[in-house]
C-alpha cells in the first residue's frame, strides 16, 4: 500500500507545498505540442491517423494496438529462437496486453502526465525533475502494483487459452495458485530485470512522447525488448518471465 500511495502523492506534494505567491503560472504551450511530451504529433509517423482513433474511441485503441504489437514481438521472438511455435502462448499474449496491459497501464500514464503537467504550471521545479519524479513514481508505484496483478492475471489467461484448445474447462485453483505463487517468488527478480531498461525507456518516453502515444511507445520499447530476451533464453536456457509484451 505504501509503493502505491507513494507514486499518487510525491508529484502533488510538491505543488502543494509551495505558498501561493511563488506558483508560477507558465505561459500556456503551443498548439503544436502535447501534453506530456516535447513532440508533437504530425512528427511521429502515423500520429495523427493514432491520435483521430484516440479521440473516436480511446480504449478500443489502445487495447487493439497493445494487443497486436505484442502478438507481432511474440511471432517474431519465437521465430528467432528457433523453437517449435506455440500458439497457446501467443494468444495468452496477446489477450493480457489487450485486455489488461492497456486498460490499466494506459490510465495510469494518463494520471502521471496530468501530475506532471500540474506540476510544470504550479511549481518552480525543473521539468527535468518533473520527469525524473514521474518515473520513479512509475518504477515504483507503478511497476509493483500492475507486476503484482499482472502474474496472477497472466496465470488466469493461460488457463483460459489452455481450457479453449483443450475443448474442455481445465482446473482453475491450480492456475491461481500459480498466480500468487509467481508474485512470491519473481517479482522482485523482475523488478530487478524491468530496471535494466525501463527507467531510462520511460524517462525518455515521458520526456519526449505526447501522452496519448507514451502507451504505444512502451508497447514498441518492449517489442524489441522481447524479441532480444526471448532468444537469449533460448540460447543459455536460463528461465525468463513473460511480461505482458517482454520477457525478462
Amino acid at each position: 500500500m505504501f509503493c502505491l500511495l507513494l507514486g499518487l502523492i510525491i508529484l502533488d506534494s510538491a505543488v502543494a507545498l509551495q505558498s501561493p505567491a511563488k506558483r508560477v503560472r507558465r505561459a500556456p504551450r503551443l498548439p503544436t505540442q502535447c501534453r506530456g511530451g516535447a513532440l508533437d504529433a504530425s512528427a511521429i509517423p502515423g500520429g495523427e491517423w493514432y491520435a483521430t482513433e484516440l479521440k473516436s474511441n480511446p480504449m478500443r485503441t489502445r487495447m487493439w494496438t497493445s494487443g497486436a504489437i505484442a502478438g507481432g514481438g511474440d511471432v517474431l521472438a519465437q521465430t528467432l529462437a528457433s523453437q517449435p511455435f506455440d500458439a497457446e502462448r501467443l494468444c495468452a499474449f496477446v489477450l493480457v496486453n489487450a485486455l489488461f496491459i492497456a486498460p490499466v497501464v494506459g490510465p495510469w500514464f494518463a494520471f502521471l502526465a496530468r501530475s506532471a503537467d500540474r506540476a510544470r504550471r504550479e511549481t518552480e521545479l525543473p521539468s527535468w525533475l518533473i520527469t525524473a519524479i514521474q518515473t520513479l513514481a512509475d518504477q515504483t508505484a507503478g511497476a509493483f502494483t500492475v507486476l503484482s496483478a499482472f502474474f496472477v492475471v497472466n496465470e488466469l489467461f493461460r488457463w483460459l487459452v489452455a481450457s479453449v484448445f483443450a475443448l474442455q474447462v481445465l482446473p482453475f485453483v491450480p492456475a491461481l495458485d500459480a498466480g500468487v505463487a509467481a508474485v512470491r517468488t519473481q517479482l522482485m527478480i523482475t523488478m530487478h530485470a524491468n530496471w535494466k531498461i525501463w527507467p531510462i525507456a520511460n524517462y525518455l518516453n515521458f520526456a519526449f512522447v505526447p501522452a496519448e502515444f507514451q502507451l504505444l511507445a512502451s508497447n514498441v520499447v518492449a517489442f524489441f525488448w522481447s524479441c532480444l530476451l526471448y532468444t537469449s533464453d533460448a540460447a543459455d536456457d536460463t528461465p525468463c518471465v513473460d511480461l505482458g509484451g517482454r520477457r525478462i
